[in-house]
């Protein structure tokens, strides 16, 4: 479960600073100004930021089944069935701020539940 958290965090960690540094570069261009703030992509981005966040986790689950930061850690996601739906509801569900609660009481998290996918490690999915 520990690896799990970690892959989350670094996700969120790289799409993070991916969209700081576009942000920054669109600004320089845009204004001339050189600003290396969070704040300031959050509040001028609000829609984009959550958009780049969601389209991360979608696309590196539907083409890899895993991001970056589950690759790091040797996870990656077993669907029951792998198509369009099941990856939309996947993703979306990431959105509501309970999702990862559900990882202490059911040892997964909602967006898996009702997805109806498994995270396991790497070594164990090619036995």
């Amino acid at each position: 479960m520990i690896k799990r958290v970690l892959a989350c965090v670094l996700d969120i960690y790289l799409v993070t600073l991916i969209q700081l540094l576009m942000y920054t570069l669109y600004n320089f261009f845009r204004v001339g100004q050189f600003r290396l703030s969070m704040l300031y992509v959050i509040d001028d981005f609000r829609i984009l930021f959550v958009f780049f966040f969601l389209l991360y986790y979608f696309i590196s689950e539907y083409l890899f089944r895993k991001t970056i930061g589950k690759r790091i850690f040797k996870l990656e996601v077993i669907f029951t069935r792998r198509d369009l739906k099941t990856i939309i509801i996947r993703t979306i569900i990431r959105l509501v701020p309970i999702d990862v609660f559900f990882i202490l009481i059911y040892k997964k998290t909602l967006h898996d539940i009702l997805s109806k996918t498994d995270v396991v490690e790497t070594k164990k999915v090619q036995e």
